[in-house]
């Protein structure tokens, strides 16, 4: 993880002309080796700073059982991230399902989701996709309570979530969202869905201002 400033965007066509950012306002350090990592997470899935602490969900690559637990963990200071005291892990419900991108629900919203301020979700990003939401997922929840201490769990509510529910296509965004072709096999295959096929990645979610 590292911090780099915030520039004006360009609109040039000439991919070597648009605005650089310059040199980082801090370095990359290495947070997930920071603290023990028994289920061996090495893919960091989304970040989100509230009261000045780095909140930081992560899962492994490849799981192949689909049974890691461990999803998140927090740097106690976002602006000095080489001194920071880095905690972790912890286990929002849902786990990959849920435990992605994160962010602030708008004020005027919040009352549509239990007064909640902040959510999380994910989807079949990377491999094992039996483990993963088939489609975008919204869950809400307090990232503060990985620090209330003692408790590994922190609770959060879905939503919004089309878990895989062992091939149950009608819980899917789309009854084709995992549809392939053994190897071998001849085409001509149908087009892939349009909606959410095995390609489909849904890496952020956020919300449309004045939606």
């Amino acid at each position: 993880v590292a911090e780099y400033p915030i520039i004006d965007t360009g609109t040039q066509s000439i991919m070597a002309n648009l605005p650089e950012t310059g040199a980082p306002l801090q370095e990359f350090v290495s947070l997930l080796g920071e603290v023990d990592n028994p289920e061996n997470l090495d893919r960091i899935t989304g970040m989100m700073v509230v009261d000045g602490v780095l909140y930081i969900n992560a899962e492994t690559w490849y799981d192949a059982p689909g049974d890691n637990k461990d999803t998140s963990l927090y740097a106690t200071n976002a602006d000095n991230l080489a001194g920071s005291q880095t905690n972790g892990f912890y286990e929002v419900t849902g786990g990959a399902n849920s435990a992605g991108y994160m962010g602030a629900i708008p004020a005027e919203l919040q009352s549509l989701f239990g007064g909640a301020e902040y959510y999380t979700g994910w989807s079949s990003v990377y491999s094992i996709t039996s483990r993963y939401s088939q489609g975008p997922s919204f869950w809400t929840f307090r990232p503060q309570d990985m620090q209330q201490g003692g408790a590994l769990q922190v609770a959060a509510t879905a939503w919004m979530n089309y878990g895989y529910s062992n091939g149950n296509s009608a819980k899917w965004l789309s009854s084709r969202a995992t549809e392939w072709a053994a190897q071998g096999t001849e085409g001509p295959f149908p087009p892939a869905d349009d909606l959410w096929n095995p390609l489909s990645k849904g890496m952020y979610g956020f919300f449309i201002p004045n939606s």
